[in-house]
């Protein structure tokens, strides 16, 4: 049975530095980065994971 995590953040950097960090631990991403923008127009991405 596979492990799935969804990693989403609001500041680039850091959801780069979180995605992969887990993707040096094993983990592959399950397709690709969305965004979305919150009604005060905050940007916010999400990356789907499997281990």
């Amino acid at each position: 049975m596979k492990e799935y995590k969804i990693v989403t953040g609001e500041v680039e950097t850091a959801f780069n530095v979180a995605v992969s960090t887990l993707l040096e631990n094993g983990w592959t991403l399950v397709g690709g980065v969305s965004t979305t923008v919150t009604p005060k127009g905050v940007v916010v991405f999400a990356q789907s994971l499997a281990k």
